[in-house]
């Protein structure tokens, strides 16, 4: 996962957002795991997609890791879209209200 936890600590702090560190890595552990399911999702999706392009069963050894790559990014940005953006428009928010 993109998102570290030193990174998600600093968002909260500049939104404003008191968390504790035990609150934090319940919130850290939880973005770990919607991660996983995201990245395993999108795999699943964008070979599906694939083989049915390709009207091929097996992807090749360069196709998935290409795959698994797409698949990465995309769970980064959905995890960055759910987590991060709503605490970088607080602080948007925050700046311009000062």
């Amino acid at each position: 996962m993109i998102l570290m936890k030193e990174t998600m600590r600093k968002a909260y702090d500049a939104a404003g957002v008191d968390v504790s560190d035990e609150e934090l890595d319940q919130i850290y552990e939880q973005m770990t795991e919607q991660w996983e399911d995201y990245w395993l999702d999108n795999t699943i999706m964008l070979e599906k997609r694939w083989q049915q392009a390709n009207n091929r069963r097996m992807v090749p050894a360069l196709e998935r890791r290409k795959i698994l790559l797409t698949a990465r990014q995309m769970a980064d940005d959905e995890i960055k879209d759910q987590w991060l953006d709503p605490l970088t428009q607080t602080i948007i928010e925050n700046d311009l209200e000062a």
